[in-house]
């Protein structure tokens, strides 16, 4: 049972969500058929990661998508990586069927809720034949109720818990590398597997048959693994990059913070780990990271220069962001992954859409990875987005121009070492009893709340209605904690989805 207790879902107040009965604006592109989407997911990168943000790892092929789309520089997601997962598939914040907190762990039973209609079964409903998801699913692995394949994806390749082994693609002790419901036993770096994988799939398209293609890194999650010529081609920058797991770039290392999480029963490594870390902290790994990152960025590159080589980069629409904050380097931005401050849920991202999107600008429109469902299934031509109550908004003529953003309160969730509830509008940040302006403060370095009583008041008011839609978890009937499945071949087993309708 979740620690506030199982809440009943109940209509929001339109006040705070003016943007959830989903109408359709007149949209501004020309296009004459529906765009190819290409949704590519890294897991755990850093603001200060990506070099267009003036970081030491090159990312030219990240870099280039920003040149030729645009930056997304406030977009949110949840400060780990299965809640995120489950918004940007459902376009609802995902404690509404309580998959917000912690990482889902391997031995955990729940995933998403088969009476959640998904961004996948969206696309087909509007026509998209091909629907392909690559790389780390993480939304259950106890039932095949959970299974890509049966949450709206015609084909699937790759691991479905979290943190696996980049070469053994093991996790629990069991190898967890599947090519649709059957394990597939191919060797090599799961990074380039991906990416191998994508450009296949983009190889067998074809410019009359619009298609989605999900690409879901597991790069630069842990554990620390680079191929040794990515390492290598890395020395240089590593070395030319002292300013890389600096204290003063990696956030701020709150002492009062830190004795707060171990009250809630971490380790003081464990505290420290999710409050302050650089890549030297972690055990000597930097070098390493700097070649995952780089393995990452140029399966970007090929599948940009697939898109190109078929023709088909006109006509295709590619989004780019991390799941969650980066553990280290997240200059300027305070915290990191498991934090609901900027530095966890504030991320890189990036759309490019050539002749509809405005190419090489930056918007500071509030974008969250709960808005994907409703925006791409109306470019897609559905009429309604999806049959549910959304908490995302369609935000195409957002990153247009053609219309200003809603004026909203995003609900960040709950920090996981504070656990300090947090909401942010255009201007303000409400982080527990705090209070941030971050126009003039990115960084979160100076509480204003005594100063701006009104704010905190409204804010607050925000964060008690979005909280009373907490709902319960999906778990298989009669399973409360499993062992590793043999090759994580999911049981045909029944869930309890404790909402069908």
């Amino acid at each position: 049972m979740h620690r506030f207790g199982h809440r009943a879902t109940i209509d929001s107040p339109v006040h705070f969500f003016p943007h959830q009965r989903q109408k359709r604006q007149s949209m501004t592109h020309t296009a004459t058929s529906r765009p190819n989407i290409v949704m590519i997911v890294a897991d755990d990168m850093g603001w200060y990661d990506a070099s267009y943000h003036g970081g030491p790892i090159p990312t030219p092929s990240i870099d280039r998508l920003t040149r030729e789309g645009v930056e997304l520089d406030r977009f949110y997601v949840c400060p780990v990586c299965s809640p995120t997962r489950a918004g940007l598939m459902t376009g609802r914040y995902p404690h509404r069927f309580d998959m917000h907190g912690s990482p889902m762990q391997w031995w955990e039973t729940k995933g998403l809720p088969p009476s959640e209609y998904t961004l996948a079964t969206a696309l087909a409903d509007a026509g998209y034949r091909r629907r392909m998801a690559i790389g780390k699913w993480h939304l259950g692995n106890s039932s095949l109720a959970f299974h890509p394949l049966r949450r709206g994806f015609t084909e699937y390749y790759g691991h479905y818990c979290g943190m696996i082994d980049y070469y053994t693609h093991e996790r629990g002790g069991e190898m967890d590398w599947h090519r649709g419901y059957e394990a597939d036993h191919t060797q090599g770096y799961s990074t380039n597997l991906m990416t191998a994988d994508a450009v296949r799939f983009l190889e067998n398209s074809r410019a009359d048959d619009p298609f989605f293609l999900y690409l879901a890194y597991n790069a630069v999650h842990t554990p620390f693994q680079a191929e040794p010529e990515d390492e290598a081609a890395m020395e240089e920058a590593y070395r030319d990059a002292p300013v890389y797991g600096r204290e003063d770039l990696v956030g701020i290392d709150d002492e009062a913070q830190i004795a707060r999480a171990m009250e809630r029963g971490l380790s003081r490594k464990d505290a420290a780990r999710h409050v302050h870390v650089g890549p030297e902290k972690a055990g000597g790994h930097g070098l390493t990271f700097l070649g995952m990152t780089k393995c990452m960025d140029d399966g970007i590159g090929r599948v940009l220069a697939t898109l190109e080589r078929k023709g088909l980069s006109e006509n295709t629409l590619v989004v780019f962001f991390s799941d969650n904050g980066g553990m280290w380097n997240n200059y300027p931005l305070r915290g990191q992954k498991g934090t609901t401050r900027e530095g966890g849920v504030r991320v890189t991202a990036t759309v490019r859409w050539p002749g509809v999107l405005p190419a090489g600008t930056k918007s500071d429109a509030m974008v969250s990875y709960v808005d994907i469902l409703p925006t791409l299934a109306c470019i897609a031509g559905l009429r309604s987005a999806s049959p549910k109550q959304l908490d995302g908004s369609d935000m195409l003529d957002v990153l247009t121009g053609a219309t200003r953003e809603p004026d909203r309160v995003l609900y960040l969730g709950r920090d996981l070492v504070t656990d300090a509830p947090t909401v942010t509008n255009r201007r303000w940040k409400l982080y527990g009893d705090e209070l941030f302006d971050l126009a003039a403060d990115v960084g979160e370095t100076t509480n204003v709340a005594a100063d701006h009583r009104d704010v905190v008041d409204e804010l607050r008011e925000a964060t008690v209605a979005y909280e009373r839609l907490w709902g319960r978890a999906c778990c298989p009937v009669g399973v409360e904690r499993q062992k590793a499945l043999p090759e994580w071949q999911m049981p045909d087993i029944p869930v309890d989805d404790p909402n069908p309708s």
